[in-house]
Order: C-alpha cells, then structure tokens, then sequence
C-alpha cells in the first residue's frame, strides 16, 4: 500500500463517522499537509472498506452462530440511475441472499 492505516482509518472515520464529502476530506488532509486528488482519496476510502469487510469477514462463524436464534442481519443500498429510477439492493448477510427492485 502507498498510504498507511493511520491515513486509510482517519480518512474512513472522516468519511463515514463525520459524513464527510471526498472534498471535505481532502481539504482536511491538505491542513495536516498531505495533497490528495479525488482519485487518490477514493482509492483510500476503498482500501477503507475493503479493510473494514476484512475485519467482519473474520468474524462470520460468531455472529451466524448467535444470529441463528435471533434473527437476521439487513444491508440495504440504492443508487440512483440517470433517468430517476431508484435502484434498491436488499441484502441478507447471514444467508447471502439478494432482493433487487
């Protein structure tokens, strides 16, 4: 990796813990003295996530085994395409299954 966690872990808390936009991250960044293009931070907000699904991907055993008895766990994402349709992605991530409308 280019960067190191410290820099993928504050640009990731930025991001999703602050709400931060890309533009706002990398002015952030820039104060502290680093110089980051669009390009560059989305790649490290990707590496952010692919991290971050690493990290749960290890724990799958564990929460499949307690969510057995109590229940399932929902991930729910849209976009919008450029005609104005919504496009829904309903996801369960115990028993990976998908449902898109």
């Amino acid at each position: 990796m280019i960067y190191g966690i410290d820099i993928i872990a504050h640009a990731g808390e930025l991001r999703f813990y602050d709400h931060l936009t890309f533009d706002e991250i990398i002015e952030k960044f820039s104060k502290l003295g680093f110089k980051f293009d669009l390009g560059e931070m989305s790649f490290i907000i990707n590496k952010f996530l692919a991290l971050l699904a690493g990290i749960q991907e290890e724990k799958i055993p564990e929460i499949r085994k307690k969510l057995e008895k109590k229940g399932f766990v929902l991930s729910i994402d849209g976009t919008i395409s450029i005609k104005g349709k919504t496009l829904y992605i309903f996801r369960d991530i115990v028993r990976q299954h998908n449902i898109i409308f």
